[in-house]
């Protein structure tokens, strides 16, 4: 509930109080449920984690290229050998990044389809000026 307050943008005024102990027993909320709450949370107003991936993805996928070219250079105008361990991590870093590149943008296209499935308004009017009479 926390966020549809923010989303809906009316005015807001801070309100400060004394919260008076429970009467009705102990909360029934343990850590499981409360880290599933901030998680629906965070996914249901925000699409910033499927993104984040996607950005994660691109620059472990640069890492590896890198590292892949530096190993060719390596070779090729050094005559250093490569070792298997070298080259496993080229592929690793490079082929988990573009898979992790690949479900950000899969998953970007997804949060705006389930945005707009939501039936949001795109901006709510404070005031409506109209010349009729």
């Amino acid at each position: 509930m926390k966020g549809m307050y923010g989303w809906v943008g009316f005015k807001k005024k801070e309100i400060f109080y004394d919260a008076e102990e429970r009467v009705g027993g102990v909360t029934k909320f343990n850590f499981r449920k409360l880290l599933k709450l901030a998680i629906d949370g965070l996914t249901s107003f925000t699409t910033a984690p499927l993104t984040v991936s996607g950005y994660l993805g691109a620059a472990f996928a640069l890492v590896g290229f890198i590292y892949g070219v530096i190993i060719l250079i390596q070779t090729l105008f050094f005559g250093k050998d490569v070792p298997g361990f070298p080259s496993i991590m080229t592929a690793v870093l490079f082929l988990g990044g573009v898979q992790l590149l690949s479900l950000g943008i899969i998953g970007t296209y997804i949060g705006k389809i389930f945005k707009e499935t939501k039936n949001r308004p795109l901006y709510f009017v404070e005031e409506v000026i109209s010349d009729e009479k």
